[in-house]
C-alpha cells in the first residue's frame, strides 16, 4: 500500500499539469466566446 502512494502522487501531478493546461485553454476559449469581445 505504501508503494501505491508515490504513484498516486505522480499521477496527481500529471493530472494537475493537465488541468492547468486545460484551464488555460478553457480561459482562452471563454475570452474568445465572451459576448461583445468578438465582433462578427
Amino acid at each position: 500500500m505504501c508503494a501505491v502512494q508515490p504513484v498516486e502522487a505522480t499521477s496527481a501531478r500529471r493530472n494537475r499539469a493537465k488541468l492547468i493546461r486545460m484551464g488555460h485553454h478553457a480561459s482562452n476559449a471563454a475570452l474568445l466566446q465572451r459576448p461583445g469581445s468578438s465582433q462578427t
